[in-house]
């Protein structure tokens, strides 16, 4: 079988070329079609002594098109027509519902090759929320797919309860699986066999690894810690990251005199560094407004930390609540502290649970689940 991925966010993360590894591997032929705003990118990313796997990396658009939908749409088509032999094709992959998925959905009109289309983060809060006038078009897509991937229970959820019309919803939900993003390698071979219980009573230490901006909510999270501490508890929180909300998180620290308590670390690159962090840390936290999955929490549960995560959002959905940790509401700071005082009360179990769910995240699995979806 041919697969035609469309992936306009390939450079931006190894996300899909460990799925294309995987699929690689596993002698899935395949093309990777990059439409990109600049051709500074060309062949970023390609994988090493691959032999199912071809790329096409193009910048047929300009940075203006980038906000007109339908002309740069249209150019990539064009362009995508006179880079492939679509008589060779079998099935698209759209990497995006609305970016990727646009053209598939044009493809599958003129040609009649089928699609199978992905529901991300920029799809739900930015496309449906505030580009109106192309939900009908999103719908559409969805609509005609053959199958619609969504990364977490919780965002198949929203756009079904918010976004569908009622006599589309059934048919869309049938059609509608959900295939969680992989973890790297690295942290599957390195996690945390030797985690000792925990019998510190009244100690906590925290820990958060991401871009310091407002969406990851790093306030919520320092001002828990507070909460905390006026219950008697001793806590540290090692915060790992940078970015625009930097200055604002040190004034916050300072206001709320958590000076001794919190440490901003900056980025940290180094994998084995933040290895040794998080062993020495008992809880991630990253309670986000939005999140699409947020591999950032496998990745800690690697390492047998429980997790406070978002309700709504991310991992939510994937895990009892209890299991692997619990969800908040990104806002109360009384119920993250609460959450928090939970986890340490069944700590023992909970992190056990952790270190057991992580396996599933495994790409070569992951693949597998795709390549089902593929020969259905």
């Amino acid at each position: 079988m041919k697969i035609l991925h469309i992936c306009s966010g390939y450079p931006d993360t190894k996300l899909y070329q460990n799925l294309l590894r995987e699929l690689d591997n596993k002698n899935i032929d395949q093309t990777m079609y990059v439409p990109y705003k600049t051709s500074e990118i060309s062949n970023k990313r390609i994988l090493d002594n691959a032999k199912h796997t071809e790329y096409i990396f193009s910048s047929p658009y300009t940075k203006l098109d980038r906000i007109l939908y339908y002309p740069k749409i249209n150019k990539i088509l064009k362009d995508l027509k006179m880079r492939v032999d679509f008589r060779k094709v079998e099935l698209i992959h759209a990497h995006f519902l609305f970016s990727n998925g646009g053209i598939a959905y044009k493809l599958k009109k003129e040609i009649g090759i089928d699609y199978i289309v992905a529901v991300r983060n920029t799809d739900i809060n930015y496309f449906f929320k505030y580009a109106i006038h192309l939900r009908s078009l999103g719908i559409k897509i969805l609509a005609s797919a053959k199958k619609v991937v969504f990364l977490s229970p919780a965002y198949k959820s929203f756009l079904l309860d918010n976004y569908i019309p009622n006599h589309l919803k059934d048919e869309i939900h049938q059609k509608s699986v959900v295939i969680p993003n992989g973890v790297d390698n690295f942290w599957l071979e390195n996690i945390n066999v030797n985690k000792q219980e925990y019998n510190e009573e009244n100690n906590i230490r925290l820990i958060f690894i991401g871009e310091l901006n407002n969406n990851k909510n790093v306030k919520s999270s320092i001002r828990a810690v507070t909460i905390l501490k006026d219950k008697g508890y001793r806590v540290k929180f090692d915060i790992i990251g940078s970015g625009a909300d930097e200055d604002e998180l040190k004034i916050l620290i300072k206001e709320t005199n958590n000076q001794d308590s919190i440490k901003l670390h900056g980025f940290i690159e180094d994998k084995n560094l933040l290895i040794r962090l998080l062993r020495k840390a008992h809880v991630f936290i990253m309670p986000s407004y939005n999140e699409t999955f947020g591999l950032v929490y496998i990745e800690a549960m690697t390492q047998g930390l429980p997790v406070i995560y978002s309700k709504g959002q991310g991992i939510d959905g994937y895990f009892r609540e209890g299991q692997v940790g619990f969800s908040v509401s990104p806002d109360n700071t009384e119920e993250i502290a609460f959450k928090i005082q939970s986890i340490l009360k069944d700590y023992n179990k909970i992190y056990i649970n952790a270190i057991n769910a992580v396996n599933k995240f495994e790409w070569s699995k992951i693949a597998n689940e795709y390549i089902e979806l593929y020969n259905e």
